[in-house]
């Protein structure tokens, strides 16, 4: 050991140093120990004294925090689940069984707890009752509709709430609730053994469909109507019952419905019937009509025609159809232009709207015409010419029509056209005015002529009809006499 003031060095267990007398103190290796793990025990002392501050000064959960969390969260998913049970129904009680869940585990906010479980609750009971309610509706869809019988002339059809009763041609006839104009008419009854074939082979089945489709085609020209093979021959209905078709409408592109022909060998029945609806939904009717017309039952039919000539073997039905196809011309389904002032001078002289959904409109003066786009607006998009006008035989042979054509029509008018009121018309345009423009030079070839026959049908009160052929295309139009 040496001294720590003067180093020199001291004998074993000196007290004092020999040379400058510095008093030494006890620093042996026992003490050295000592003093070490004295030093140890205090620092960990400490440290743990430390631990147990910090320990004391971590933060402690809020359980009143956790429990409005929970409650808020309870009442929203609530109010979600009320709304929601309208819209996505049995989805909505896994959703509301969480919120009624964390209601109920809320364990200080007796407030939030409360309306977070009651509104939970009503969000299970309202998805519940809307089930039941959808369930319910289902069920009545699902089930037999309730059927109601149409009886009409030895037969009767069962029809759903998709059809309403009504009178169409003083008829009782069956029409779409949602859309009146769609409808089916019976035309008339009359037995099959008049027919004197055996109706079960295709040969009887041929004939019997094409004297149907010679007959009403004739009847059908008379108002200017196309008549078409539709099935080409019967289709098997149910039983002994079978059907054929014909379209009919203003050409085979615009049609205004169809024609059904049914027969019973066993019943001794041929039935026909009127189905009218709108172009594009043709097809689609015609498929709901079929499945009405399989619920027909048909009365055995004892009477006979009595007819000994069998292109009249369907003759009863005849007048009754051409009662239809008269109601079905431009006439009468455009019968609401016909109001107001209109022309009482039967002649061709003065003013014509047509008879359709357009407003095309003619006017005839001096020798003059203007042909209008629209009869209400003059000013723009018409043609302007002269025009020479012939009547009668003459005058058919004028435009290169055979004056036989004369006698043909007066016959098929049923008395009201005589030859004088047949006129043909000779039209040659000398302007052109479009959108504002005169386009004359451009859009009018030198030469150009056109060529129309009218027939005028004077309605008395009702007013005054012209049906016209144009005699390049042979379009036939109608037109309502406006302005003499």
């Amino acid at each position: 050991m040496f001294c720590k003031k003067c180093g020199n060095k001291l004998a074993d267990n000196a007290n004092f140093c020999a040379k400058c007398g510095t008093s030494i103190e006890n620093t042996t290796p026992q003490n050295i120990n000592n003093n070490i793990s004295n030093n140890l025990q205090e620092g960990t002392n400490i440290q743990n004294q430390n631990i147990n501050n910090n320990q004391m000064n971590i933060p402690q959960p809020n359980h009143t925090e956790e429990s409005d969390y929970k409650g808020i969260a309870s009442i929203i998913i609530g109010i979600i689940s009320i709304i929601s049970a309208f819209f996505i129904n049995i989805m909505v009680i896994p959703i509301a069984v969480i919120g009624l869940i964390l209601g109920i585990t809320d364990k200080k906010s007796v407030g939030k707890k409360v309306a977070g479980i009651i509104l939970n609750i009503i969000g299970l009971a309202a998805s519940i009752f809307v089930m039941i309610i959808m369930m319910l509706v289902t069920g009545l869809e699902l089930s037999d509709p309730v059927l109601t019988t149409f009886k009409g002339d030895g037969y009767t059809l069962l029809y759903d709430s998709n059809w309403v009763t009504g009178t169409v041609y003083e008829k009782e006839a069956l029409a779409y609730k949602s859309d009146e104009d769609t409808y089916i008419v019976p035309i008339g009854k009359s037995s099959l053994s008049d027919f004197k074939c055996d109706a079960a082979t295709i040969t009887c089945q041929t004939k019997i469909y094409n004297d149907f489709f010679e007959s009403w085609n004739k009847e059908a020209k008379k108002e200017s109507l196309i008549l078409d093979k539709k099935s080409l021959g019967f289709n098997h209905l149910k039983e002994d019952i079978y059907y054929g078709t014909y379209n009919y409408g203003k050409s085979s592109v615009d049609l205004y419905g169809t024609f059904y022909v049914l027969f019973s060998k066993e019943k001794n029945v041929i039935l026909s019937f009127k189905v009218q609806a709108d172009n594009d939904e043709i097809e689609e009717v015609n498929e709901e009509i079929v499945e009405l017309l399989k619920t027909i039952e048909i009365e055995k039919n004892t009477t006979s025609n009595s007819s000994t000539n069998e292109s009249n073997n369907n003759s009863t039905t005849n007048s009754d159809l051409g009662e239809l196809l008269e109601s079905m011309s431009n006439w009468n389904r455009f019968s609401h232009l016909r109001t107001g002032n209109l022309g009482k001078i039967s002649y061709i002289t003065g003013g014509w709207r047509i008879l359709e959904d357009s407003e095309e409109y003619w006017e005839f003066s001096g020798g003059q015409f203007f042909w209008y786009k629209s009869i209400n607006n003059k000013n723009d998009n018409y043609w302007q010419g002269t025009v020479q006008i012939l009547y009668g035989k003459e005058g058919l042979k004028s435009v290169g029509l055979d004056e036989s054509k004369v006698d043909s029509i007066i016959a098929q008018s049923n008395g009201k056209v005589t030859s004088t009121d047949i006129y043909a018309l000779s039209l040659t345009p000398t302007k052109i005015i479009s959108g504002g423009v005169d386009k004359t030079s451009t859009n009018l070839p030198a030469g150009t002529k056109w060529k129309r026959v009218w027939i005028l049908v004077n309605h008395g009160a009702e007013g005054i009809e012209a049906q016209t052929i144009d005699l390049d295309t042979a379009q036939t139009t109608y037109y309502i006499k406006v302005k003499d």
